[in-house]
This record gives structure tokens, C-alpha cells and sequence, in this order.
């Protein structure tokens, strides 16, 4: 299973951004701001070298895509307990193996590169 697992919105042209990026940085770190269910982060996650520290920020205040998942997906997302569970679930089930940090708050306040992560 894939980050292509993990429902979301995530167009063509972010992943072509994230693949770019992941050819021109070596080292250092990429933090991405509103992650949802984990798609795009997912996919960053698989195509970056492992010296580069990729970090989701995010509220996840509530579930998104209540009005435009299928239902049986929504449903699902919900199952998994609050938001940031279910982004962790979806990172644990379909996430590449990596560490990934992951901050819960506003992106204007937080310090992304002082929290602890996670490794799947």
C-alpha cells in the first residue's frame, strides 16, 4: 500500500512541486502546512532523500471532505478517532517507512523543527 491509498486532494501539480523538490534538496527540511488525511505528505515522504526532515503541520480541528469523499471513505476517515489519528493511521498504514515529524497546531506558531515525530 502507497500514499495513492490515503484519500485526498492532492493535484498533479503539487506532486510534480514535491518530485522537484526532492531532486534539488539534499539535506534539510521541507515542512508542509494543512496535510488533511496524509496524501501529499505521504508522497513527500517517499520521494525525498532520507537526510532531508519532512515535518505536517496542521490543526486538524475537524474531518474534512464530508461533502466531497464517498461516504464509505469519510466514514472511514472518522473511524480512525479525531483528525490527527486519523492522519497517523493513514501514515502508518500507507506512509513510506521514515521518520516524519508531525506538529498540531497553528502554522504561524509553531516550531516545526523541535517536536518529536514519528517512525512508521
Amino acid at each position: 500500500m502507497t500514499w495513492q491509498d490515503i484519500p485526498g486532494w492532492t493535484c498533479k501539480d503539487t506532486l510534480a512541486l514535491y518530485s522537484e523538490w526532492a531532486n534539488d534538496i539534499d539535506r534539510g527540511t521541507i515542512v508542509e502546512v494543512g496535510c488533511a488525511y496524509g496524501r501529499s505528505f505521504a508522497f513527500l515522504g517517499s520521494v525525498v532523500r532520507r537526510r532531508v526532515d519532512i515535518v505536517a503541520v496542521d490543526l486538524w480541528s475537524e474531518h474534512m471532505g464530508g461533502d466531497n469523499l464517498h461516504p464509505s471513505v469519510f466514514e472511514r476517515m472518522q473511524s480512525y478517532g479525531s483528525p490527527i489519528e486519523s492522519f497517523r493511521t493513514n501514515l502508518e498504514l500507507h506512509g513510506p517507512d521514515r521518520h516524519m515529524r508531525i506538529v498540531q497546531g497553528e502554522s504561524s506558531t509553531s516550531e516545526p523543527t523541535s517536536r518529536r515525530g514519528f517512525r512508521r
